[in-house]
């Protein structure tokens, strides 16, 4: 075998980043990633699967651990490696580039663009009607024009104008990202936790007891219940480590990297829990079960439909907080690869503004290309699972190292480890395996089509074949 490239994980600067990004920026980008549309659409599935409130909300303390678990291996391996790119770099540092690279391209076309076109769309096809109804009177899921067999639906036009638009935002500035990220996580945090914390001081608590009356409880053991749930939250609180793609633009990163990460994560869990448990005061978990978005329907069963216009507001805010800090972190990843060589170097540069413009817009094309062919969901689907095995292969990635590099300076070492890393990794890989379990099991993946079960197992295979095929090029071309 040739000689191995030179590793862009060395000690070297960071081209072009210019560390802007603050303690509440960091914060913020971790906090924007993890508040999305899940806290809303989870609890509904969780009350079906465990019908009692103490299942129900250690379910979601679970989750919250489990990612704090992540969360400090991460910091360490950033404090390693201080520069854009997260995943990337430390694939790259730990298992070399065919790894990286197969990573990359996953999460860059899978996980990132996939999730900004879909988180766009989402928002303009659930949220936006309900905003604008009292003002205009338009069909949005009527055609506006047709390309080819292709049709743009008002939806779709509306999530292209918001994805460019949180792009060209993007495009002014790391700063001026950063502030704009700030107001649209902290602020909706902050309401969030004033109305639960007046739901719970006010809302009748035997809501919750008297609830077990109507639920019906469904036929499953306390494993497959649990099981069922966690896979729920766990996506929910999926995000969590969106600071470390931006690792090279954090001031004081020994400091800030940890705290955005371990302190947003923190953050967000008791946000979690504390909504997680106003839900159950006002509907009670047999209410809960019934209800496809939590949030809306505590807000009009205590406010009407003043209250569900404002909840509808409120998960808006929060959804333009997430697709801005997906834009944000996903442009990095496009730019590390592009620094490598993996995609056309201008991808890798950064403009005037301290910005990787190209890879910014490179993200958009994509990102706009997947909302026009309406394949962004499939595509989201199709890397779910390979997402968590990425996720488990950076933790692993923190013990290779630590036996590799024990001399590299780490500013920040992971808590608990290597305990907590470990449950990390254990917890993911059994999601996995959760997952081809129900792919082969007729009972486990019951009511799913032969499609929904093998569909997100592909994405573990597509990683393999680009793996193999980077690994054999690279063979066949070094002298």
């Amino acid at each position: 075998m040739g000689a191995r490239k030179k590793s862009i994980s060395g000690n070297s600067a960071p081209g072009g980043e210019q560390r802007v990004i603050g303690a509440w920026g960091a914060v913020a980008v971790v906090a924007g990633s993890m508040l999305g549309i899940g806290i809303f659409l989870a609890p509904r599935i969780v009350a079906e699967q465990l019908p009692t409130f103490g299942g129900y909300i250690s379910v979601w303390l679970f989750g919250g651990f489990v990612s704090l678990c992540g969360a400090v291996a991460y910091a360490e391996l950033g404090s390693m490696y201080p520069r854009s790119g997260g995943d990337y770099v430390f694939l790259d540092a730990a298992f070399g580039r065919s790894t990286a690279v197969a990573g990359g391209w996953l999460l860059f076309l899978g996980v990132f663009c996939g999730s900004v076109a879909t988180m766009s769309v989402a928002v303009c096809e659930y949220q936006l009607p309900v905003l604008l109804g009292p003002i205009v009177d338009v069909d949005w899921t009527a055609e506006l024009f047709g390309l080819g067999p292709l049709s743009i639906t008002g939806v779709r036009a509306a999530g292209l104008l918001l994805l460019l638009g949180l792009t060209v935002l993007n495009v002014l500035g790391t700063k001026t990202s950063e502030r704009v990220q700030i107001a649209l996580s902290l602020v909706p945090i902050a309401v969030l936790l004033v109305i639960s914390a007046y739901v719970l001081a006010t809302a009748p608590h035997e809501t919750a007891v008297a609830s077990a009356v109507d639920f019906e409880t469904r036929e499953l053991s306390a494993v497959a219940g649990f099981t069922g749930a966690f896979l729920a939250v766990y996506f929910a609180y999926a995000g969590w480590n969106a600071v470390a793609y931006v690792a090279g633009e954090i001031k004081a990163y020994e400091r800030n990297l940890p705290l955005g990460l371990v302190g947003g994560t923190a953050l967000v869990t008791v946000v979690y829990a504390v909504l997680a448990t106003a839900f159950v005061a006002v509907l009670g978990l047999g209410g809960l079960k019934k209800a496809m978005e939590a949030g809306t329907a505590t807000a009009a069963a205590l406010w009407g439909s003043h209250g569900e216009w404002a909840a509808v507001a409120l998960i808006a805010i929060g959804l333009l907080g997430s697709i801005n800090a997906t834009i944000f972190a996903g442009s990095r990843i496009a730019a590390a690869m592009g620094r490598d060589g993996v995609l056309p170097e201008a991808v890798g540069q950064w403009g005037s503004r301290s910005t990787p413009e190209v890879a910014l817009w490179v993200q958009a094309a994509v990102s706009v290309l997947l909302v026009i062919t309406g394949t962004f969901d499939a595509l989201l689907e199709l890397t779910s699972v390979a997402m968590l095995v990425l996720g488990s292969l950076v933790v692993i990635a923190l013990f290779v190292l630590r036996k590799r590099q024990p001399q590299k300076p780490r500013p920040y070492r992971a808590m608990g480890y290597p305990v907590l890393p470990g449950i990390y990794i254990i917890v993911s890989l059994s999601v996995v395996v959760f997952s081809f379990y129900r792919a082969f099991n007729d009972d486990a993946g019951a009511g799913l089509t032969m499609v929904e079960k093998w569909f997100p197992l592909l994405g573990v295979a597509l990683f393999v074949v680009i793996f193999v095929v980077h690994h054999f090029f690279n063979d066949a071309t070094d002298p």
